[in-house]
């Protein structure tokens, strides 16, 4: 049975922040791991919020490569605080960002969702 959208919002790991690390917050994020004062993370792929910009058809792909990235990180990692986060926003119709929150450089814009998760290549944590 399909997700209602409710569940799919719920599923996705939201970005309410910017696109990238300051340089000392970097060094400080890729060292942190999970404690009771801090759990680990829903997941390695962030959305940017707010989730009413995303059509039902886009959140089903995000919330299909939100776990399917994760899955792959978690095959590699004990956690996922720390990782390398891969960023995904709308910008307009025709124009979605994705980066890794590691890049230091603005990323060129993409006319779709699957432009810009295919401009990630090979996901690389």
């Amino acid at each position: 049975m399909p997700m209602t959208r409710e569940q799919m919002v719920e599923k996705l790991f939201w970005n309410v922040g910017g696109y990238n690390f300051g340089q000392c917050a970097m060094l400080r994020w890729f060292t942190q791991r999970p404690s009771p004062d801090t759990p680990d993370l829903k997941s390695v792929v962030l959305v940017s919020a707010p989730a009413d910009k995303y059509a039902d058809d886009e959140l089903a792909k995000l919330v299909e490569f939100s776990e399917r990235a994760s899955a792959i990180h978690d095959g590699l990692r004990r956690w996922r605080l720390g990782a390398n986060l891969i960023l995904l926003d709308k910008l307009d119709e025709n124009c979605w960002v994705a980066r890794y929150m590691s890049w230091e450089s603005f990323p060129v814009s993409y006319p779709t969702l699957e432009a810009a998760i295919d401009a990630l290549g090979e996901l690389n944590f």
